[in-house]
């Protein structure tokens, strides 16, 4: 018979059944479970830290101070109807492919503005914003931590001010 090592504790190979103090002695070498956060996931794979506020919960501190700026924006009466979590259906034709759930949705100076909080832009991510802007019309506007040319850091109103101060 084969023997089967699990770091101190040797299990012969055709045994289906160990003792009470081998299976503690099992337990005790493999250590304690990683600690889960929303939804039974582990740690976040870009190191987000989340945050579960009076607010609701947030899926990295950025996200939140953001939410608290956008909060303030809409007391201030810049923005309005402010929502968090907006799901959108990617569907083609009787075909659901996805679901995109943005982060946050408002109306600025008459418009819907789609916006997401973006540490990092993954493959899934670019495929939904895609499918988001092919099927709905609607182009998602990014705020994040990356200081990078394709993230957008100011508001579609900001933007397009820039724009019109520059051409002249």
């Amino acid at each position: 018979m084969t023997a089967v090592s699990f770091r101190n504790v040797k299990l012969d190979a055709s045994v289906t059944r160990i003792s009470a103090a081998d299976f503690r002695q099992v337990l005790a070498a493999a250590g304690p479970e990683e600690k889960k956060g929303k939804g039974g996931k582990g740690k976040s794979k870009f190191k987000a830290e989340p945050v579960n506020a009076p607010e609701g919960y947030f899926d990295s501190k950025g996200e939140y101070k953001r939410f608290l700026d956008l909060q303030l924006l809409e007391r201030a009466g810049v923005i309005s109807d402010l929502r968090r979590q907006v799901r959108y259906p990617l569907q083609i034709g009787d075909c659901l492919v996805s679901t995109y759930i943005a982060d946050f949705v408002y109306t600025e100076k008459g418009r819907e503005v789609v916006e997401d909080f973006k540490g990092f832009r993954t493959r899934e991510y670019l495929q939904k914003k895609r499918l988001m802007k092919d099927i709905h019309g609607i182009e998602i506007y990014e705020t994040g931590t990356k200081s990078s040319s394709k993230v957008k850091t100011r508001s579609p109103s900001a933007r397009k001010a820039a724009k019109g101060n520059s051409s002249g």
